[in-house]
């Protein structure tokens, strides 16, 4: 039996005034109860009971003990309450790691509502275009990215979307329309650094082009800034181009041809339970990904 039984053991002897009647409340017998206590005595190396065939008491260190006894298992009922409550109520700092768009599309405009439904979380929000260090950097999870953030991560596709090759209206006055995919390798191409390889477009049924960068960033929100200036044509998940495609700013290139199954992931640090809170921002993302119009599919409901 653990040093945890035997001090409710001894409690329970504490409570009752006699073996018999913490054996009662035990479940088990008086002798079961004498043997646990001698064993923590001698565990302790001291003697907390005085036993006589008329009466039972607890010597003076035996009382000092029991006091910080009953301290430790009020510790650990607070305790458990409190974990029973954080089950039932998202509560606690919530650190979340967001890819720019899907932070300015999708959290960030829904943040305030959140926060109206679960006051007790504190929303702690990291943006950028990498892979955090989950356990250095405390993430609780990590949304947006459509790259695999590392084999020792959990990762659920959250959504999927397509991507959108494009440019500006003058990027192709000046440089002319390819019309041909293939036409695409004497273009200027601009290319996010993340991605690996930096110099391929990819197509449906696994068709795909190799091109010198014209001009590498770090930044997909830089890489619309540079297109939408005429500089060069880019390949972007297609909500974050959708309004500019819509206005006419931009015009999407070889639509028939753009891969069509992009996932948009959820990355979540090896856990046994995903705790409460970081399960309920997943599934209220998801619901307003449902009632959303930006041209993705959500993936966690059948």
């Amino acid at each position: 039996m653990s040093r945890l039984h035997q001090i409710e053991t001894l409690a329970s002897v504490g409570r009752h005034g006699s073996l018999a009647g913490a054996a009662r409340e035990l479940g088990v017998s008086s002798a079961a109860v004498s043997k646990q206590i001698s064993k923590l005595e001698k565990e302790l190396g001291i003697q907390l009971l005085v036993r006589t065939t008329r009466k039972l008491a607890f010597t003076d260190i035996g009382a000092a003990y029991l006091e910080q006894v009953h301290r430790i298992i009020e510790e650990l009922e607070a305790s458990k309450a409190l974990v029973s409550q954080m089950k039932a109520i998202p509560c606690g700092k919530l650190r979340v790691f967001c890819t720019p768009h899907f932070a300015s599309r999708i959290v960030v405009p829904n943040i305030a509502e959140f926060l109206n439904l679960y006051p007790k979380i504190e929303l702690e929000l990291e943006i950028g275009e990498r892979i955090p260090h989950f356990e250095g950097e405390k993430i609780d999870v990590m949304m947006g990215n459509s790259m695999q953030a590392g084999s020792d991560l959990v990762h659920r596709r959250l959504l999927t979307t397509r991507y959108a090759i494009c440019a500006a209206p003058s990027y192709l006055k000046r440089y002319g329309e390819p019309k041909h995919f293939n036409d695409l390798k004497d273009h200027r191409i601009l290319t996010h650094r993340m991605r690996c390889p930096d110099n391929l477009l990819y197509f449906k049924d696994k068709k795909k082009v190799a091109f010198a960068p014209y001009i590498k960033v770090n930044d997909a929100k830089i890489l619309v800034d540079l297109a939408l200036q005429g500089i060069g044509i880019v390949q972007l998940h297609h909500y974050t181009v959708k309004k500019y495609l819509q206005s006419g700013e931009l015009q999407e290139l070889f639509q028939n041809l753009s891969q069509d199954d992009v996932p948009i992931y959820v990355v979540l640090p090896p856990r046994k339970y995903t705790p409460r809170k970081v399960r309920t921002l997943i599934d209220f993302i998801d619901e307003k990904l449902h009632s959303s119009d930006l041209s993705i599919r959500s993936c966690q409901r059948s």
